[in-house]
């Protein structure tokens, strides 16, 4: 048991992807998803406690999505930012993990500019 976290886009013109449950499929304990998932984190706390404070989440039932707007996306990124400057990094999570969240909330932003996606977050645990 733990806590899993995804993000998920749900695309105007979904792209044929094969990817099902957790890291591309290969933990599929969760239920799936109809939304593509671009980012997963296991037992990161800091970036959860984060979550739930930027989408105003007071009771989250397991695989519930709150969807991020821009701003929010946003303000993830800079927290990430903010994360990775600090020594030690928050919560025993690595930089290299804060440098993929970093990435995968830079992608989500691309995909909402570019592409009008829809960004969601949901935790399973």
């Amino acid at each position: 048991m733990g806590l899993d976290m995804y993000l998920e886009a749900k695309r105007k013109n979904p792209a044929k992807v094969g990817l099902t449950g957790a890291c591309g499929g290969l933990i599929s304990l969760a239920p799936k998803s109809d939304n593509e998932e671009i980012g997963y984190w296991r037992k990161n706390y800091s970036l959860s406690e984060f979550l739930w404070e930027e989408l105003g989440i007071t009771d989250n039932d397991n695989c519930v999505p709150f969807e991020m707007s821009e701003p929010q996306i946003k303000d993830a990124i800079e927290f990430c930012e903010n994360c990775i400057r600090k020594n030690p990094c928050p919560n025993w999570i690595d930089k290299r993990e804060w440098e993929e969240s970093l990435g995968v909330f830079r992608n989500a932003l691309e995909l909402v500019q570019k592409e009008q996606a829809q960004i969601f977050y949901r935790e399973w645990y």
